[in-house]
Formats: structure tokens, C-alpha cells, sequence
């Protein structure tokens, strides 16, 4: 083997290893897009439903009556992003599930993952498919209100000197901004639950009777919801492709600088080794890249932004987990071919390195045939093979 043909062969390696390091993550992320049951069991078994469910009524209010995000009710003001910045995520989950009914919402869940299927599938009129918010509408009234109104205030922070002026200034019929605080004495803690109550209820006649578009529940626009059928679609259409672009290189790698059955252990059974392990080390390095972007999701933006930041967030823990059972069997099966092959390669018979008798053919172990004449030259590293007859 020429040192030529050893250097094409190591380059070829190093492009064969990352293509076929990115088939594998492509063939394991293809046979878990379209999978339901992928997404439904990694939101179920993670809680990411539970993480989101927080999200969901400021999403809801913020999308189908934006005005209300900061409503005026009888001279006074509620804005709801405070509220949910006085509330902990867990009191906001709280909040959520006595004004919206976890069925209704475990419905919405299954709606997301449709319509996500189904934009996969190029099929986006399902963004413009009504989502009802009748029962919401009912909810934000009579006792349901004023039970979320009070539990909101009694579990916020207590209130500070300000804020109790704040609260005696809307008892005596001043307009102020409803401050979102706990007040331990019960007449302004009374103006606090009336005044939010009745916010509640400007909100429930802001909702449209005919409902929101899914697309506006998700702050999903046609242009976003293409360009995620076009992802889908390139991943369908390249992982083939993937996987035939490094098995023809690997062919070339044989080419330049396999001679025996030992080259090809060696050469074939290190490439798969490594492949293996750079599967497995992408599988780590996007379990640490997920958790990065969970933690950041739902950080900043609208309201709706920061719902839909979180759903597609668990989306992609859902495909990753999907994924990885897939990307480690693949990791496993490049990792023993690798072994066996290599394996193979060191039990292979060891050349001959004693006298060789006049008129024997002279084979190195690259399979160059060597004349008899240059015999002092390779006879420490040429097997013999019987003369002819």
C-alpha cells in the first residue's frame, strides 16, 4: 500500500464517520416524527403537560381578548402578567385547573400533537380549525371565579406598605391597578377578590362565542407551519441518501487501501468503532443541548409566545426521547461490527518471517506480488506461498 493511498484513505474516514454519525440521527429522528404515541408517552411520562398547563390561561386570554390583558373593571385595572409574575408556576397550575377543566385541556394537548402530525403531512388548514371556548367562557363567572380570585390572592406575596395604600385608595372608589398581593385585613382582601372577580367576568365577555383558530391558540403562523413541513419533508427525503454517500465512501476506503483480509478488518473495524462512538456521544451532547433549551423556553415574549415556546420544547424532548433508543441501537451495532472486525483482523495468520525456499511466489500483506529478486528486501514481512508446479 502506497503512503498515498493511506493518506486518501484516512480522509476518506474522517468524511465517512460524521455522514454516517448524521444518517443514524436522521433515520432514528425519521421513524419518530410521525409517530403519535412517541409524543403522547414522553408528554405523559416527563410531565411536560403538567410543566405547561401554567402557560395555557394567560395564552388563552392574551389570544382571544387581548384587550383584556389589562382590563379596566370599574375604574380599576388587572393586568394579568402580573398576576402571573406574583404566582409561582405551581399556584399558576392551580389557578388554571379551577377555571379550565383538565379535560378540556388534556383535549387541546391531543390537539396540539394532530396538528402537528397533520402539518407534517402538508396539511395546513388544520390551523384554522376553531377551538371552543365556551366552557372557558362559563368558568370565568359565578363561583369558579371567585374561588380562583381568591386562591390567586392568597397565595401571593404579602402586600407591602404601597400596595396597601393601593388597595384602601380602590376601597374608596379611586382608580388604581389592582395590586396582586395578600392583605391580612379582610375588608381590603374583599376589594382585592371583587375587583379581580369582576375582571374575570370582562374577560369571559371579551372571549368570542365562535371561539379562537388553533393557529392563534399556538401562535402558529401559515409561514412557520411551512417551514416545518419542509424540515419533515427534507428528513423523509435525505436520510436514504445519507446512508448512501458513506457506504460509497467506505467502498473507496477499501479501494485505496485495503489489500488483505487484515487491511479490511483493520481499516473497516476502526471506522465502525469510531462511528459507534460518535453516535453515542451526539446522543449525550443533544440530551445536554435539550436541556439547555427546556430551561430557556418560556423565558421571554408574549404570552402566547412563551405557550408555544414550551409546547415545542417538549415536542423535541418527545422526538429526542424517541430517538434515542433507535440511535443507541445503531450506536451498538456499529460499535460489535467494529469489534468483530477488528477482532478478525488480529487472528488472521501472522506472514511468514523464516527462510523461503527458491522459486516461492513472495506476497506481501497488502497483496503486492514481489519478484524473488527483491526477496532480502520483504522477507520479513511477506507470507510464502508453495511454488507452482
Amino acid at each position: 500500500m502506497t503512503l498515498f493511498g493511506r493518506l486518501i484513505a484516512l480522509f476518506l474516514m474522517l468524511v465517512v464517520i460524521p455522514l454516517f454519525t448524521v444518517s443514524a440521527c436522521g433515520l432514528a429522528t425519521q421513524r419518530t416524527l410521525r409517530d403519535p404515541a412517541v409524543y403522547t408517552s414522553t408528554f405523559e411520562n416527563q410531565n411536560i403537560f403538567d410543566d405547561i398547563v401554567p402557560e395555557v390561561l394567560p395564552a388563552i386570554v392574551a389570544a382571544a381578548a387581548p384587550g383584556s390583558v389589562a382590563a379596566a373593571v370599574d375604574n380599576s385595572t388587572v393586568d394579568l402578567r402580573a398576576i402571573v409574575t406574583a404566582l409561582s408556576r405551581d399556584d399558576m397550575r392551580e389557578v388554571t385547573t379551577r377555571l379550565i377543566p383538565p379535560a378540556w385541556l388534556q383535549a387541546q394537548f391531543e390537539r396540539f400533537i394532530r396538528t402537528v402530525l397533520k402539518i407534517f403531512e402538508n396539511d395546513l388548514t388544520v390551523l384554522d380549525a376553531p377551538i371552543d371556548l365556551s366552557e372557558l367562557k362559563t368558568r370565568l363567572v359565578g363561583d369558579s371565579a371567585q374561588s380562583a380570585a381568591a386562591y390567586i390572592l392568597n397565595n401571593a406575596p404579602d402586600c407591602t406598605t404601597d400596595q396597601i395604600a393601593l388597595l384602601e385608595a380602590m376601597g374608596r372608589g379611586e382608580r388604581q391597578t389592582l395590586p396582586i398581593c395578600h392583605s391580612t385585613d379582610e375588608a381590603l382582601q374583599a376589594v382585592g377578590i371583587r375587583t379581580l372577580t369582576e375582571w374575570m367576568a370582562t374577560v369571559s365577555t371579551m372571549l368570542p362565542q365562535d371561539g379562537i383558530t388553533t393557529g392563534e391558540f399556538f401562535d402558529v403562523s401559515t409561514q412557520e407551519a411551512r417551514a416545518l413541513q419542509i424540515f419533515a419533508e427534507l428528513d423523509m427525503q435525505l436520510v436514504g441518501f445519507l446512508y448512501l454517500c458513506p457506504l460509497a465512501l467506505t467502498g473507496l476506503i477499501v479501494f485505496c487501501a485495503v489489500r488483505s483480509l487484515k487491511g479490511f478488518g483493520r481499516w473497516l473495524g476502526l471506522t465502525a468503532v469510531l462511528t459507534g462512538s460518535a453516535i453515542f456521544i451526539l446522543l449525550v451532547l443533544m440530551q445536554v443541548l435539550l436541556v439547555g433549551l427546556l430551561s430557556e423556553s418560556g423565558s421571554s415574549g408574549s404570552e402566547a409566545q412563551r405557550l408555544a415556546e414550551r409546547l415545542f420544547a417538549g415536542l423535541i424532548r418527545a422526538l429526542v426521547s424517541g430517538s434515542s433508543s433507535l440511535m443507541l441501537l445503531q450506536a451498538g451495532l456499529f460499535g460489535a461490527a467494529g469489534f468483530v472486525l477488528l477482532a478478525v483482523s488480529f487472528l488472521v495468520r501472522a506472514p511468514h518471517v523464516g527462510p523461503i525456499p527458491a522459486g516461492s511466489v513472495i506476497i506481501t500483506d497488502d497483496g503486492e506480488i514481489i519478484s524473488t529478486a527483491s526477496r532480502p528486501k520483504h522477507s520479513s514481512s511477506a507470507r510464502m506461498e508453495p511454488p507452482a508446479p
